[in-house]
């Protein structure tokens, strides 16, 4: 579950621009957040589900082979992520590889993971915030320019439904109802 004021946001413009377009109208969905914008964000996420997990091994006979048996194990995910994003450059902005595009800082950045019944709830350190946003081929790379990230805070704070990402899904010309719109797999990667 994804919930950002820029969500709600291009969820209400949606709405009422859907209800102007009705009558075959063209309308502006192109994102509007531009370079040299502040803008904050929440996202919160959770997931549940089972693993399925092989478990090789056991008894067995002489001439049998080892039997893999199928074990589900129940999982949870439940994450919150909070920062205050200074952007650059926008989605549109031609930028030049390893070039910064935005910085962040996270007031938030936890979660809850469980599988079975293990557990662990990792949490960014107060000193990894401070999160930059530099360009690559497919998305931008994240870094925290004061000290390197572990794998477990990189993970905490690229997730799906980033700010940046995200608005690369909106079309760049005026739509109307029925009307679509194709992104490559640079675009729906990230």
């Amino acid at each position: 579950m994804l919930f950002s004021r820029h969500s709600l946001l291009l969820g209400i413009t949606l709405s009422l621009t859907a209800l102007r377009a009705s009558g075959g109208e063209r309308i502006e969905l192109s994102p509007q957040i531009k370079g040299d914008s502040l803008t904050h964000v929440t996202i919160q996420l959770d997931v549940g589900g089972s693993n399925i997990v092989k478990i090789v091994g056991g008894e067995k006979t002489e001439g049998e082979k080892d039997k893999a048996t199928e074990k589900k194990l129940p999982i949870s995910v439940a994450a919150k992520v909070a920062y205050d994003e200074r952007r650059f450059a926008d989605n549109n902005t031609a930028v030049e590889s390893g070039e910064v595009v935005a910085v962040r800082y996270y007031d938030t950045a936890e979660a809850v993971i469980k599988v079975d019944d293990a557990g662990r709830a990792p949490k960014l350190a107060d000193d990894r915030r401070l999160i930059a946003l530099a360009q690559a081929d497919d998305r931008p790379t994240m870094f925290c320019p004061l000290a390197p990230l572990s794998r477990d805070q990189l993970d905490l704070v690229d997730v799906v439904g980033d700010s940046f990402s995200v608005d690369r899904l909106l079309p760049s010309k005026l739509v109307a109802e029925g009307d679509s719109w194709a992104n490559d797999a640079k675009v729906m990667g990230p």
